[in-house]
Order: structure tokens, then sequence, then C-alpha cells
């Protein structure tokens, strides 16, 4: 059984609180206007979702109606059966989830909760019973946005999580899973706000290892701004309605600036604490993280400019058996990358002047491909695109890299860039002493005596200058690489 189906129902529970088919129906009871607005709004997104799960290669099954009561003060409705044909041979066996909702004055919003079903199954199609899901308590319940289609302010709770796999004996166990965001719309119709999905006390024992994982906490924190879902959902569905010969047309770069554009500003962060692996037999640590950190934005100008950022963080990386190779791997590191002003509307539409070349028509295809290569620099060098490595550092209690630098195009350089790249090594002599004993140096020494040949030493520190100028240079600490090719194998 694959973990990514324990994850796909995790991950988008309060997405596929409304999967459903396209025939479902529902039962012929008299509705109010609000009740048959309720109906729409669940029949909407009963069409999407079932689109979202084709193109994931799902199939959903349904059994019976979809039935909406009204009470005294909000709506019960009851959606069918689920069932979600994962692959050729499992099933998701969700069963009945049950949806209160209550219409806002003077709003089209709900306020509305969701219970799934417990337990939930995983099946063959055989009907063997492979897995099962298991809730110890779970609240979900926010303010649903028709306009959004989805929950514009959700909090959720699932607590004592458990998931059996009955053929491989795996088993994953979560404390808790909380769900949150809080969305506000401004007066052009745009979504701002942030969200946050919050695991506690995983552990993983797969049946076919002979250790077990643990992770203390996984908090993903969000934030969108100026989120547009009438232009995602338009773009979205103008892809799904253009076919394979016709994706490449005079369309296809606006159509691209404007789902990116749908997407807003966005901010992501990641903390993961305590990741463990320890041995099932003996509980001792096979190895630690202290803590694991990832970040992403990404950012969309008004003039088409595309931008985005990584970074990766870690420390306290251990092992507990030790081994000959532990004191070169890193215990922490920190790492970014940068890429700003992309001019992607330009990018696609000097692309379509290759693409629109027929592949049989060879020499015009190569003119066109040359030509492309050429006005990509140019692009490039308008729009002052960036690539840029923030500061890095890579350490352990042998040794200190740190490194940073930039690249930028420039139509004057042979090269068709400029740039720089700073490399400090710390502990340089201690490490290619240590290495010489080891059974990695052959790999290594090499390497790290030519970079202790080219650097300049500055205290402890081993530190390179790597410069790319405008006329195609390529200088080291201000010294010519050229005179060096020998012995860099140029």
């Amino acid at each position: 059984m694959r973990y990514s189906q324990l994850a796909l129902l995790l991950l988008t529970g309060f997405f596929l609180v409304f999967s459903a088919s396209n025939a479902v129906l529902a039962e012929d009871t008299a509705l109010d206007a609000d009740g048959k607005r309720l109906e729409a709004l669940l029949t909407k997104r009963i069409d999407k979702t079932k689109a979202s799960l084709q193109e994931l290669d799902k199939k959903l099954i349904t059994t019976g109606k979809l039935h909406i009561e009204k009470t005294d003060t909000y709506y019960a409705a009851t959606l069918p059966a689920f069932k979600i044909e994962l692959d050729e041979k499992d099933m998701l066996n969700i069963g009945l989830i049950a949806i209160n909702a209550t219409p806002i004055k003077d709003s089209t919003d709900w306020k509305m909760s969701v219970a799934l079903p417990m337990p939930i199954y995983f099946d063959s199609k055989e009907g063997e019973r492979l897995g099962q899901i298991d809730l110890g308590s779970q609240q979900m319940g926010g303010i649903y946005s028709d306009k959004l289609d989805g929950f514009k302010k959700l909090d959720a709770i699932y607590n004592n999580i458990k998931y059996a796999d009955f053929q491989s004996s795996t088993r994953i166990n979560i404390g808790s899973v909380k769900l949150s965001n809080d969305y506000a719309e401004n007066k052009a119709g745009l979504l701002s706000g942030p969200s946050t999905f919050l695991l506690k006390n995983i552990a993983i024992t797969p049946q076919k290892n002979d250790l077990m994982f643990q992770i203390e906490s996984m908090d993903v924190n969000a934030i969108i701004k100026n989120y547009d879902p009438a232009l995602k959902d338009k773009t979205q569905q103008t892809l799904l309605d253009t076919s394979s010969d016709k994706i490449l047309d005079n369309n296809f770069a606006s159509t691209i600036v404007d789902l990116l554009k749908s997407s807003g500003n966005s901010e992501v962060k990641a903390f993961i604490k305590n990741i463990s692996a320890k041995d099932k037999k003996t509980k001792e640590n096979a190895f630690n993280i202290n803590n694991l950190s990832l970040a992403n934005t990404t950012s969309m100008s008004g003039d088409n400019r595309f931008g985005q950022t990584y970074s990766l963080k870690y420390d306290g990386l251990s092992f507990g058996k030790k081994e000959e190779f532990d004191d070169f791997i890193p215990s922490s590191l920190k790492t970014g990358l940068e890429l700003k002003n992309i001019p992607i509307q330009s990018i696609l539409k000097e692309s379509e002047k290759v693409t629109s070349i027929d592949s049989k028509n060879t020499e015009a295809k190569k003119k066109a491909s040359d030509a492309f290569k050429t006005n990509l620099i140019q692009l490039f060098k308008s729009a002052n695109t960036v690539v840029k490595l923030n500061d890095t550092s890579i350490k352990n209690d042998l040794y200190h890299i740190d490194t940073k630098g930039d690249l930028r195009a420039s139509t004057k350089s042979p090269l068709g860039a400029v740039g720089n790249l700073t490399l400090s090594f710390t502990g340089l002599e201690q490490t290619m002493e240590k290495l010489k004993s080891s059974a990695i140096g052959k790999q290594a020494l090499p390497q790290l005596a030519i970079f202790q040949m080219i650097s300049e030493k500055k205290g402890d520190k081993n530190i390179a200058v790597l410069e790319l100028g405008e006329n195609g240079s390529i200088m080291i600490n201000g010294k010519d690489m050229s005179a060096m090719s020998g012995l860099l194998g140029g």
C-alpha cells in the first residue's frame, strides 16, 4: 500500500468532501430557494472535483443520491457513498459524508461543518480489505464561499489518526492534524490571507524495514496575496478545453501568464522538528535531524515578470552508529536560490516561433532555435533578470563552507552572462588530512587540492572569488583562468 494514498486523504480531505459524480442527483424533496442554492453549490463542487480526480488518474464511484433536508436552523446534507479508484487494483472506500450548512444573511457564503465517516477502508476491487484509517475525533467547520469554491475561513482538527496496512503490517500514527485559513476579499474580488497545516507526533513503522520513523511536528504556514479565483477558473478551463495540437497557438503565452497572475503572490514556509529513525528492536537512534525548514515565495509583477525564491535549512544531523564517512557529512546546512524578473510571457512568445515550425523542416527549425537562444539573452538583459545564490553555509565540527553569488544576462559577453561566485572554506587543511586515511579520499582530495592552489589563504579561511566578465573572461581572485587551463583539464 503506498503512503501517498494516505497523504491523498489527509492533505486534501476538505477538498474531497464534495467529491461526487455528475450523475448523482438530489433526492426528490421540496427545497426552498436557499436549499436549491446549496444543491447548486454542491453540484458545482461535485463536477470540478470529479474532473480534478481524473487529472490525477483517479476515478470516483458513487452509490446512492445527494440528500438535503431543511431543519429549523440549518440544512443537513448527506452525500452519496464514495469510493475512489486509486489504481487498477486498489479502492479508497470513504462512505457517507455529512454536511451541515447555514446560509449567511445578505451573503452568498455559508457557515458549514463537515464530518467524515469512520473508519475509511482501502479495498481491492475483488473485495479484500487491504487497509484502514481511523480517527479518534474530528471537528471541521468554517465559512464556505461559493465564489472561491472552497472554505475562505476554516478550522479543522483531526486527532489520533491511525493507518494500518493489513498486507504489509505497516502502521502510521498521527497525534493530530490541524487545518486553518482566513481569507479576506478586496473590492476587486481578490483574496488574501494566511493558512496553516500542522501535524504532530507522526510515527511510521514500515514492515519491510528494521527502522521506525518519528517526527515531532510538521508546521506549514502560507500567505497568499491577491489570489483571483475567477481568473484561475477561466484559465484552467481554457487549458482543459484546448486540444494538444492547439496548445502552443498564439493564445498560449497569455493564458499561462493569466494562470500565474491568478495565483497572486504567495509565501510558504514549512518547519519540521525532530526527525528520527530508530531501530525497531533496540530503540536506538539510527539518525536524527533536530530542525528542517523549507520556504518558497512566488510573485508576478504588473509587467508580467515572474519571480521565485527557494530556501532549505537543517541542523542537528547526527547518526547513532559511527561510520567512517560521518566526519565529512554536514551536521547543518542552509541555502537559498532567488530568481528575479523572469519575462515569462516574452519567453513563451519567442518559443512559439520555434514550436510553430514543422519538425520536418530541419533547416528552418535550427535557424529559429539559434535565433531563440540569442533573443533569450536579450530578453533576460532587458528585464534585468537575476539568478542569485543567497548565503549558503555547510558545516560540521571539521569544516565550514560558505558561498554566495549571482548571475545576470549579458549581450556583450561571449558567455551570455556576467556574474560572480565567492566560496570560503574554513578547515580545508584539516579536512584534507582527514581524507588521506578515508576510503572517499581518492575522489575528494584531487578537487580539494585544486581549490587549495587557486584560492587565497586569509587567516583560517581559503577563499576563491570567481568572476565572469563582460569580455568573456573567467577570473579567480583576479587571475585569468586561461593560464590554468592545463591544470583544470581545459
